[in-house]
């Protein structure tokens, strides 16, 4: 099992490519905005549901 650091390291690592293919990439860029945009729908319809049943 990998360690947190490690972990962590693959992230950031992670997150460099896909900054360097979204800023290199139009087309990568438009499916980054495309998955952000429904990620934060997602999330806002999640926190509604939890709104409701409180």
């Amino acid at each position: 099992m990998k360690r947190i650091r490690e972990m962590t390291a693959d992230t950031e690592a992670y997150r460099q490519e896909i900054r360097r293919l979204v800023e290199t990439n139009p087309k990568a860029k438009q499916i980054y905005t495309e998955k952000k945009a429904e990620l934060a729908a997602a999330r806002q319809l999640r926190e509604d549901d939890v709104c409701r049943l409180r």
